[in-house]
């Protein structure tokens, strides 16, 4: 019987020492190919204070209180072939952590205390990638441009949670974080589930997971704002996969989506029959991979 995504991520050894977290079957699967042209790409994952790297003043800002990066090298039939070194840091923050985030991942005050990001770590570790990869990079990215927006801002990223079809994809599994497969979990062991992940097929198919997440990455997609739409149609734009911007981060304060191109005249149909009417003229503006998921567009 194939193993799904969720019952490799299981499979993996829970612990923080980097070589007892690969399992013996990726070790196995990592086969050096020096002959092969291949491409880097960077895992990387975070925790942090909050939900919002905006906030009006810095002690309202979150911030990062754990990072972790993995680079990998990967052939063109995305065949992964190498893991570099990789960089786990805590981050002392400069306010307190609240009591429901140690909740959730066991990271205390005690344990970020003293702890610095060593910044010329992560740009050498980012420099050379030709793609950053995070689960999530919605909430991710935006915390990784902030915390070195000279390494992050200009690399293409593509994101397993938004761009990846699993094949069990109940809301429930697709919302949950990586971490859900262990207790007191450290960003760089959601770093390794997810390249456990990234090198099975998923489904039928024959190509590793990571080939289906590049190839859905490098696609165009079109993001339309709702923009002033009535207060009485949010939930229904909510049950749409609409997403909310605050306007902290200077783009509209207005509901919006980021479609496919093939499905954006369909979107704007939808919006001029159910919320705005038929003269309503769409807010629209093409995303590549080096812009998707930054709140800076």
């Amino acid at each position: 019987m194939t193993n799904t995504p969720r019952d490799t991520a299981r499979a993996l050894v829970v612990s923080h020492d980097e070589k007892a977290i690969i399992s013996k079957q990726m070790q196995s699967d990592i086969q050096v190919d020096r002959g092969a042209r291949t491409k880097r790409a960077v895992i990387f994952h975070c925790f942090t204070t909050g939900l919002d790297p905006n906030g009006s003043e810095d002690w309202a800002r979150d911030e990062i209180i754990d990072i972790g990066m993995l680079p990998i090298e990967f052939t063109d039939d995305f065949r992964i072939v190498r893991v570099d070194a990789s960089y786990q840091s805590f981050r002392q923050p400069a306010k307190a952590i609240p009591p429901g985030v140690t909740a959730r991942n066991g990271i205390t005050n005690d344990t970020v205390k003293g702890h610095k990001i060593d910044f010329d770590r992560v740009w050498h570790i980012v420099e050379s990638a030709d793609w950053i990869i995070a689960h999530d990079a919605k909430f991710v990215r935006c915390f990784a441009e902030r915390l070195h927006p000279t390494a992050f801002t200009t690399k293409p990223w593509a994101c397993s949670w938004m761009e990846l079809d699993w094949p069990e994809r109940g809301r429930a599994y697709q919302i949950n974080p990586l971490g859900c497969f262990k207790e007191n979990p450290r960003a760089l062991d959601d770093c390794y589930v997810l390249l456990e992940l990234l090198m099975r097929p998923l489904g039928q198919s024959k190509v590793p997971a990571l080939g289906d997440l590049i190839a859905t990455a490098q696609k165009l997609t079109v993001r339309l704002w709702a923009f002033g739409a009535p207060f009485e149609k949010n939930d229904l734009l909510k049950a749409r996969n609409y997403r909310w911007n605050s306007g902290s981060n200077g783009m509209p304060r207005a509901w919006f989506i980021d479609v496919s191109e093939s499905t954006g005249e369909a979107e704007i149909a939808f919006l001029r029959a159910s919320i705005f009417g038929s003269g309503w003229i769409p807010r629209r503006s093409l995303l590549t991979a080096y812009d998707r998921f930054s709140d800076r567009v």
